[in-house]
């Protein structure tokens, strides 16, 4: 039951934050032409499959509900992580534009994965170094889009 529960309000945050990202997509300028794909069409595009799926994950969650008794739990720790985790977002998004993407990235990603249960040091620090890295090549070479 608690999963299931789990899976509903998880799938209800993620709808709401689809949406209000969805409105804010709506302000992306559009180009002069007005062509069919503008700078709002990929944002949209995720946000609409994220709703979707955010949908299939709260029918689960009901669906699994059903013929279980109702009890309601709060796991504190689990409440503490993802305070701890919109922190660590805050920092990451002021430390972007001080030290650049990368190193950023790199702190976000170790402390991150640490706080949500990575203790495998070599995987952790693997993850964090070649994923930034790999990103910042593919935008940067690849997309001709610059990275602080």
């Amino acid at each position: 039951m608690r999963s299931s529960i789990k899976d509903i309000s998880t799938g209800i945050l993620l709808i709401g934050f689809s949406v209000f990202m969805y409105l804010i997509a709506n302000s992306f300028g559009r180009s002069q032409t007005e062509t069919l794909y503008g700078p709002d069409f990929f944002p949209k595009l995720v946000l609409i499959l994220l709703i979707a799926f955010s949908i299939v994950l709260c029918i689960k969650g009901f669906l699994s509900l059903k013929g279980e008794s109702t009890k309601w739990e709060i796991d504190r720790k689990l409440i503490f992580q993802i305070l701890l985790y919109i922190i660590l977002l805050v920092i990451y998004i002021n430390l972007f534009f001080i030290i650049g993407f990368v190193y950023s990235t790199i702190v976000f990603l170790l402390i991150g994965q640490y706080l949500f249960g990575l203790r495998k040091w070599i995987r952790l620090i693997l993850v964090a170094i070649i994923v930034p890295s790999v990103l910042y090549y593919l935008f940067t070479n690849l997309f001709n889009i610059p990275l602080p």
